[in-house]
């Protein structure tokens, strides 16, 4: 249909006979959309160079330093997370689950996120922790990062907590 150049009407014709009588079902179709054809990529990896292009440089060495730190400190209390980068964050998962991780907010800013409830995130208030903001959309909890200021220690009773959320212990 696409290869000839005068207008096309595409019918189906059903025929069935029930007793002395014939019976037509006349059926208009219409063309089927060809499909959009998407350019093949392969998997992105998000490294310095990628946040680089996409933020601050100065905020990417800072972020990729708090993603160390956070690492570290994961690493010396043996909890069972894995640390990835994605497009937007650095997480610290449990198997499929994020439990908690570090956000990029703007092409500077950065927070901590943790999964939990907001009544549960307003309770646990760390000294000298202020909660940011609360997305219900993915059910965490943000906490801006000041590079200067930000101990990743005080945030040891909202990571546990996140922590038992997602494992059950």
């Amino acid at each position: 249909m696409n290869t000839i150049n005068y207008p096309v009407d595409l019918i189906e014709v059903k025929r069935w006979v029930e007793g002395s009588s014939q019976f037509l079902f006349v059926d208009k179709l219409e063309p089927e959309q060809p499909k959009k054809i998407k350019p093949v990529r392969g998997l992105q990896v998000y490294d310095r160079d990628f946040y680089e292009a996409h933020h601050n440089k100065r905020s990417v060495e800072a972020f990729l330093q708090f993603a160390k730190t956070t690492q570290e400190f994961v690493k010396a209390k043996g909890w069972p997370l894995e640390m990835k980068f994605n497009r937007n964050y650095c997480g610290f998962k449990h198997g499929f689950f994020n439990v908690f991780g570090i956000k990029w907010m703007g092409s500077k800013t950065f927070a901590f996120f943790i999964k939990l409830p907001e009544s549960v995130a307003q309770k646990i208030q760390p000294d000298g922790l202020k909660m940011n903001r609360y997305s219900n959309r993915w059910k965490q909890a943000y906490y801006i990062i000041d590079p200067s200021k930000t101990n990743v220690k005080k945030f040891l009773p909202l990571f546990q907590k996140a922590l038992e959320s997602v494992t059950g212990k």
